[in-house]
């Protein structure tokens, strides 16, 4: 399985919304709107059925293992998509991740504290 980010501006999206593709192929597929700008579809022209999963707190909750093991039980349901945010509401910047980090830097949404991974 290959999980692949596509990330899209607040205009597009509701604000802070993270949309995972979840594919199981060697690259995931390119998108873009149909030529009629009502689908999403393929390079090569097949439509792309948005099967999408909400876990808004994904990235805020769960552990790295705990999240592969999320993300690989809805990629073998057949889930295209999972909708999470980056940032949770309420006390999502305020509370420690598993890791006991915070999403952002002083508080700053224009400074995410990027952490490495595993």
């Amino acid at each position: 399985m290959r999980i692949h980010a596509l990330i899209r501006p607040p205009v597009a999206l509701a604000p802070g919304i993270l949309l995972l593709l979840l594919v199981a192929e060697a690259a995931p597929p390119r998108l873009r709107v149909s030529d009629n700008h009502r689908f999403l579809i393929q390079e090569n022209g097949k439509p792309f059925f948005y099967l999408g999963d909400t876990a808004w707190e994904l990235f805020h909750r769960l552990n790295r293992e705990e999240a592969d093991r999320y993300l690989e039980n809805r990629a073998r349901k057949g889930f295209t998509v999972i909708q999470a945010v980056a940032i949770a509401e309420l006390d999502g910047h305020t509370d420690l991740n598993p890791y006991g980090h915070l999403p952002l830097v002083e508080l700053d949404p224009s400074r995410p504290d990027v952490k490495e991974g595993p």
